[in-house]
């Protein structure tokens, strides 16, 4: 395979790690104070660049749950889905699939498809 591929690739995985940690810390911080909007914007940023950047290198599953999670977070943003607890714990569990799945990515491009849909 291509040496620049497999650099840009890696640098992928890199800025995953970068934004899987932000995304975490976001979730967080929302978590414990719900009244301040940037910890959403945030995070909802964070699966965007992640979306983003699979799709670049054809992680198709991991493309469809960031999809779905951002849409989550869209729906947050708006104010169509209030903030709740239990609204919240859904949110950190799936920034733990997503991290799962980035991970998956890293290491078998051609991860198991049911990984995603047991995962959602």
């Amino acid at each position: 395979m291509d040496i620049q591929f497999e650099e840009f690739k890696k640098t992928f995985f890199q800025e995953c790690d970068e934004l899987l940690a932000d995304l975490e810390h976001q979730l967080s911080v929302l978590k414990a104070d719900a009244s301040d909007p940037e910890p959403l914007h945030a995070a909802f940023r964070a699966v965007h660049s992640i979306k983003g950047g699979a799709g670049m290198f054809g992680f198709a599953q991991l493309v469809a749950f960031a999809h779905e999670f951002e849409n989550a977070l869209r729906l947050m943003r708006s104010g169509r889905v209030a903030m709740s607890e239990p609204i919240l714990d859904a949110t950190i569990q799936a920034s733990d699939v997503i991290s799962d799945l980035v991970q998956a990515a890293r290491n078998d491009p051609a991860f198991e498809p049911s990984l995603a849909s047991e995962a959602a």
